[in-house]
C-alpha cells in the first residue's frame, strides 16, 4: 500500500511540477527579434498574447521562445504578413509547452512548425485557427533543402529561404500528449505530431479533412524526412531503427475523412488503440479514399469498444460514395485485435465506389480474439461491401495466425458486385471456437448476399487447425455465386470438434437455402488431413444453384469419430463431385461417441437434385467400425439419382461394419466400381447398391469389382437388392473369391445377392468371372476323393512348397493332392455325412509372394505352409 501511495504522490508532484513551469506562459529568448505584446522582454500571462517581430527570410518567418505555453482558454496570435507561408518557431528554454488554448495566425494561412525538445502537451481547449499545416515536434532542429538547419541550441542560427526537409533528433526524444484536444487543419493540409512516446486520450480529436495526419514516435536520435505534396507533407522514417510507443484511448479519433479520404501514417514501436479510439480515412464523395498506414516495429494492438458510444476501436477506410475506399496497410511483428475492435476497408450504401484493400504483414503473429461485450462487433479484419460496390481484397501474411472466440477475417459482399478476394499466408493457422452466441463461429469468410459473386478464399500454410466449431467458409445466400476455397497446408490439416449447439468445425463452400447462385469449388492440398469428432469438410447446395466440386490431394487421409467429407444437395440444385487422391492411405474409422454420426466420405442428395460422384484413388483404403464411403439419394419422395462411386486402390479393407454403398430411398441405386488388387470384407461389412424401401420403388444399382483376391468373412455381404423395383447387377472379375457365395436371399453367411424383395421376377443379375475356371466343368461336381490320401494332417513346416493350399473334405474344386494349387471355382458345397462338419474360415493371411497367396485360417491342421520360413499355428 505504501508503495502505491508513493507512486501516486510522485506522479502528482510530477504533474504539478510540469504545470507550475508554465505559469510564465510565453516569453521570447531575445535571439531572433521575437516580440511578445510588442516587447522583446515581456513574459505574457494575459488572456491574449500577440507574437510579433521575428526574422523573415523569403516566405519563412522565424521565432525563438524561452517558453511557449497557453493556459486554459487563452490565445497566442502570430502577427504575420500575408506573404508568409511558414512560421517556424523553437523553444530554447527547459520547460515543456502546454497548449490549452488557441494558436492563431493573424494574416493569411501559413503553416506552423513548433519545436520543443522538452515535450509538448495539448489540453482540452487547444485549438488551431487560420493555419494550414501544423507540425509539432520534440526534435532538436529543422533541416532545410539547401543544407542549412534551424537548431534549438544554436544562439544565432543561419536562417534560409529554403523549405524544410527533415526533423532531426539529437537526443532521446521527449513525449507528446493530446488530452481531449480538438486539433484541426484546413482541407488538404497536414497535421503532424512527431516526438518520443505519443499519447492521445480523453476524446482527443485530430482532423485533416482530405489531408494528411502523421503520428511518429522515435526512441533514439534520428532524422525524419519531410516531403512536400499536394496534401502538405509526407514524413519518412527510413533512417531510423528504434521507435517509441503510440497510444490512443478513451474515444480518441484521428480523422482525414471527406469527399475524398485523406491519408494517415502512424510510425512507432508499440501502437495501441483502445476504448473506442480509431484512425479513420473514409470517403463520402466521388474522390477516392486515402491510405491508412500503421508501421509498428514490434506490435499493433486494437482493443475493445467505446464505453460511451459502443463503437469499436480500430482502423477504418470506408466509402459511402462513388469514390473507391482507401487502403489499410499494417506492418508489424505482432498484431492483436480483441474485444470487438476492427480493421475495416468497407463499402456501404448509398455509395457505389469499390471498397478498399486491407493488407496485413505481421512477421511473428496475428491474434484475433472475441467480440464486443454486447456481441455487436466481432473482432477482426474486414473488407465487407454492400450496394453496387465491389469489394476490396484482403491479404494477410504472418508467422502464426490465431482466430478465436468469434473473431473473424471477412471479405464478404452483400451487393451486386463481386466481393474481394481473401488470401491468408501463415506458417501456422489455428481457428478456435465461436462467440458467446454459438451461431457465430471464429474463422475465415467470404459470403455473398446479393447478385455479386463472393471472392476467392486462399489459404497457404504449413499447419492448419480448425477446432471447436470454427469455420472456413465461402457461401451464397442469393443470386451471386459463392467463391472458391483453395487451401494448401504443407505439413498437416486438422479439423476437429463442434460448437456448443452441435454445428461442426469445418471448411464449407455452400449455396444456402433460397440461393440461386452456385456453390463454390473447394480444393485442399496437404500431406496429412485428419477430420475427427464430427468435424466436416463440405461443398453443398441448399438452393437451386449447383453445388461446388470438392477435390482433395493428400498422402494420408484420416476420418475418425464422426469426421466427414461430403458433397451434398438438399434441394433442386445438383451436388458437386467429390474427388479424393491419397498417395498412401485413406482411413475411415468409427462413429461419433456423442451423436452416432459415422465417419466417412459422402456424395449425397437429400432433395430433388442429383447427387455427385465420389472418386477415391489411393494405395490403401480402410473403412471400419461403422464408417462408410457412400453415394446416396435419401429423399423417399424424390427420384433424384445417387452418384457413382469409383475406387482405385491397391488394397480395400472393410472391417466391423465398414460400408461402401450407393443406396437410395427411391429411384435407382448408385453405381459402385472397385478396382483393387486385394479386397476384404470382415465382420458384417457391406458393399451395397440396394435401392428403395418397403414403401418406395427403386432399382438396385450396379456393382463392378475387379480384383485379384476378394474375401468376405463374418456375415459380410455384397448386395444390389431392391424392394419393389428391379434388382441390380453385380459383375465380379477376380483371381480368387474366398468366403463369399451367390445366394438368392441374405443369410447369416457371406452373401452376394441382387434380388427384388417383393417381386422375384425382377431379380437382378450376378456375373462372376474367375479366369482359371473351365467354363464347361467349373460348376460340375468332382469325382469322389479319398479322405485318407488327399487330406494333409499335422504340421509339415519344412516342405518348401512354393504355393499354399487350403484343404477340406467335400465340395468341388479341390486339388488332386495337398501339395497342388487350389483352383478357382463357383459351386455349392456338398456335405459329407461321414466326416466332421466343415468350419467356416475365421481369418485369412496374405502371403507376399509372386502369386499373392491367400491362406484362410480355422484349425491349424488345415494349413500347409508355403515356404520354409512360414510357421504353422501349432508350431509356435
Amino acid at each position: 500500500m505504501l508503495q502505491r501511495l508513493g507512486l501516486a504522490t510522485s506522479l502528482t508532484l510530477c504533474y504539478l511540477g510540469i504545470h507550475s513551469s508554465v505559469q510564465a506562459q510565453i516569453s521570447s529568448d531575445g535571439s531572433l527579434g521575437t516580440l511578445i505584446n510588442g516587447s522583446p522582454n515581456l513574459s505574457c500571462t494575459a488572456a491574449t498574447c500577440t507574437i510579433g517581430g521575428g526574422t523573415t527570410v523569403g516566405e519563412n518567418l522565424f521565432h525563438s521562445f524561452a517558453e511557449f505555453s497557453i493556459l486554459n482558454g487563452n490565445s497566442a496570435i502570430f502577427d504575420n504578413s500575408a506573404a508568409i507561408q511558414r512560421i517556424i518557431s523553437r523553444v530554447t528554454g527547459g520547460s515543456i509547452s502546454t497548449i490549452d488554448g488557441i494558436i492563431e495566425a493573424l494574416n493569411g494561412n501559413p503553416s506552423l512548425f513548433l519545436l520543443n525538445p522538452n515535450g509538448i502537451v495539448f489540453g482540452p481547449q487547444a485549438e488551431l485557427i487560420n493555419l494550414n499545416s501544423f507540425v509539432a515536434s520534440t526534435a532538436n532542429q529543422l533541416n532545410f533543402a539547401d543544407g542549412t538547419s534551424f537548431a534549438v541550441a544554436a544562439p544565432t542560427p543561419l536562417l534560409t529561404i529554403s523549405i524544410p526537409t527533415a526533423l532531426e533528433f539529437g537526443g532521446a526524444p521527449a513525449d507528446i500528449q493530446v488530452q481531449g484536444s480538438i486539433l484541426q487543419v484546413p482541407t488538404g493540409q497536414t497535421l503532424a505530431l512527431v516526438g518520443g512516446n505519443l499519447t492521445l486520450n480523453q476524446g482527443a480529436l485530430l482532423i485533416a479533412e482530405q489531408g494528411r495526419i502523421e503520428l511518429g514516435s522515435l526512441a533514439e536520435p534520428g532524422e525524419v524526412s519531410l516531403t512536400p505534396t499536394n496534401q502538405g507533407l509526407v514524413l519518412g522514417y527510413a533512417e531510423n531503427q528504434n521507435f517509441g510507443d503510440i497510444q490512443l484511448s478513451q474515444d480518441a479519433l484521428v480523422d482525414t475523412s471527406g469527399e475524398g479520404g485523406g491519408d494517415i501514417q502512424v510510425q512507432g514501436r508499440h501502437v495501441t488503440l483502445s476504448e473506442g479510439a480509431a484512425l479513420i480515412a473514409n470517403t463520402f464523395g466521388a474522390d477516392d479514399g486515402g491510405t491508412l498506414t500503421v508501421n509498428a516495429s514490434e506490435s499493433v494492438e486494437l482493443m475493445g469498444t467505446s464505453s460511451t458510444t459502443g463503437f469499436p476501436s480500430g482502423l477504418l477506410t470506408e466509402t459511402a460514395g462513388a469514390g473507391a475506399g482507401g487502403n489499410i496497410i499494417i506492418n508489424t511483428q505482432r498484431l492483436v485485435i480483441r474485444d470487438g475492435a476492427q480493421a475495416s476497408a468497407a463499402a456501404f450504401l448509398p455509395g457505389n465506389g469499390q471498397g478498399g484493400n486491407l493488407f496485413v504483414n505481421a512477421s511473428q503473429s496475428i491474434d484475433l480474439i472475441g467480440e464486443s461485450p454486447d456481441l455487436s462487433f466481432a473482432s477482426g479484419l474486414f473488407t465487407v461491401t454492400e450496394g453496387d460496390s465491389a469489394g476490396g481484397n484482403l491479404q494477410v501474411n504472418t508467422g502464426q495466425l490465431t482466430i478465436q472466440d468469434g473473431a473473424a477475417i471477412d471479405a464478404s459482399t452483400f451487393g451486386n458486385q463481386q466481393g474481394g478476394n481473401l488470401s491468408v499466408t501463415a506458417s501456422t493457422i489455428n481457428l478456435i471456437g465461436t462467440s458467446a452466441d454459438p451461431r457465430f463461429p471464429s474463422g475465415l469468410f467470404a459470403f455473398t448476399g446479393g447478385r455479386g459473386a463472393s471472392g476467392k478464399l486462399t489459404v497457404d500454410t504449413d499447419v492448419l487447425i480448425i477446432q471447436d466449431g470454427a469455420n472456413i467458409s465461402t457461401s451464397t445466400f442469393a443470386a451471386g455465386n459463392a467463391g472458391e476455397i483453395s487451401i494448401r497446408s504443407s505439413e498437416s490439416l486438422l479439423v476437429t470438434g463442434t460448437r456448443q449447439n452441435g454445428f461442426p468445425s469445418g471448411i464449407f463452400a455452400q449455396a444456402n437455402p433460397g440461393a440461386t447462385g452456385k456453390g463454390g469449388n473447394l480444393t485442399i492440398e496437404t500431406p496429412q488431413l485428419t477430420i475427427q469428432d464430427q468435424g466436416r469438410v463440405s461443398a453443398s447446395t441448399a438452393g437451386s444453384g449447383r453445388g461446388g466440386n470438392l477435390t482433395l490431394d493428400t498422402e494420408r487421409l484420416i476420418l475418425e469419430r464422426g469426421g466427414q467429407i461430403s458433397t451434398l444437395t438438399t434441394s433442386s440444385g445438383q451436388a458437386g463431385e467429390l474427388t479424393v487422391r491419397a498417395s498412401d492411405s485413406v482411413i475411415l474409422t468409427g462413429i461419433s461417441a456423442t451423436s452416432g454420426v459415422p465417419s466417412g466420405l459422402f456424395a449425397q442428395t437429400q432433395g430433388s437434385g442429383d447427387a455427385g460422384d465420389l472418386q477415391i484413388t489411393t494405395d490403401r483404403l480402410i473403412i471400419q467400425d461403422g464408417a462408410k464411403a457412400t453415394v446416396t439419394s435419401e429423399d423417399p419422395t424424390s427420384q433424384a439419382a445417387a452418384g457413382n462411386l469409383l475406387i482405385q486402390a491397391d488394397t480395400i479393407e472393410l472391417n466391423n461394419q465398414g460400408l461402401i454403398t450407393g443406396e437410395t430411398q427411391s429411384g435407382q441405386g448408385g453405381n459402385i466400381n472397385l478396382n483393387a488388387e486385394h479386397i476384404q470384407l470382415l465382420n458384417t461389412s457391406r458393399i451395397s447398391t440396394t435401392a428403395g424401401t418397403a414403401n418406395s420403388p427403386g432399382d438396385g444399382g450396379f456393382i463392378t469389382i475387379q480384383t485379384d483376391t476378394l474375401v468376405g468373412l463374418g456375415n459380410s455381404d455384397i448386395t444390389a437388392n431392391s424392394f419393389q423395383g428391379r434388382g441390380g447387377q453385380i459383375n465380379i472379375t477376380a483371381q480368387g473369391i474366398f468366403g463369399l457365395e451367390v445366394r438368392p436371399q441374405l443369410t447369416e453367411n457371406n452373401d452376394i445377392t441382387a434380388f427384388s424383395l417383393f417381386n422375384p421376377q425382377l431379380n437382378g443379375e450376378i456375373a462372376i468371372l474367375t479366369p482359371d475356371i473351365d467354363p464347361i466343368r467349373g460348376l460340375t461336381e468332382p469325382p469322389e476323393i479319398s479322405d485318407i490320401e488327399e487330406i494333409a494332417q499335422g504340421c509339415d513346416a519344412q516342405r518348401g512348397s512354393n504355393t499354399g493350399s487350403f484343404i477340406r473334405k467335400g465340395g468341388a474344386g479341390l486339388p488332386v493332392n495337398p501339395s497342388q494349387v487350389l483352383g478357382n471355382t463357383i459351386v455349392r458345397n456338398q456335405t459329407d455325412a461321414t466326416t466332421q462338419p466343415i468350419i467356416e474360415a475365421q481369418g485369412w493371411v496374405w502371403k507376399d509372394d509372386a502369386r499373392d497367396t491367400v491362406i484362410l485360417t480355422s484349425q491349424s491342421p488345415t494349413i500347409i505352409p508355403t515356404s520354409p520360413g512360414l510357421t504353422p499355428n501349432n508350431c509356435l
